[in-house]
């Protein structure tokens, strides 16, 4: 092909004709599915073309987990989607990515089709995880410091099981 201009050009008329929005930004696509913002860029690499897809997160609730819980969400979506797209779960931000090299406009859109649908598999799985992990989050920072007191206050009160009750 040879003309990034035409094959974002062509990528634009097809995510239209399936009745996204998108608009070019920065020499990136930006497409709105389903609530949410992806990028797609075309390159050419030493005379390859490649389309890269991309999905970025970056919200406080994700930012407040703990790194061990990013690592496991990103870890069980790679391991249980199998596709193309990959999961890096950062400190502040999440990022969902795939790409894909072709030679020809029919390629292009039927790739882009397939490894989209992957990449929006693995949004999912990875929201569902993210959402039980704030969750889990959220209930462990409303426990009130002090709430076992009154048990700890008991257990000292009743008699060492080892003293005897009575003396002959």
């Amino acid at each position: 092909m040879g003309n990034v201009y035409k094959m974002r050009k062509s990528l634009m008329e097809y995510l239209r004709e399936e009745g996204l929005d998108c608009e070019v930004k920065d020499g990136e696509i930006l497409i709105k599915y389903s609530e949410s913002y992806f990028t797609a860029s075309i390159n050419e690499n030493a005379g390859y073309n490649e389309c890269i897809i991309m999905y970025r997160c970056q919200d406080e609730d994700y930012a407040k987990l703990e790194i061990h819980e990013k690592a496991y969400m990103a870890d069980k979506v790679n391991t249980d989607q199998d596709n193309h797209a990959m999961v890096q779960a950062y400190d502040e931000i999440l990022y969902i990515s795939t790409s894909f090299y072709f030679t020809s406009k029919k390629m292009l859109l039927n790739l882009f089709a397939i490894h989209f649908e992957e990449l929006t598999d693995c949004l999912d799985e990875a929201a569902d995880i993210l959402s039980l992990k704030i969750e889990e989050n959220k209930k462990n920072q409303a426990r009130r410091i002090g709430f076992n007191v009154e048990s700890y206050k008991q257990q000292e009160s009743q008699p060492n099981e080892t003293q005897v009750a009575a003396k002959l």
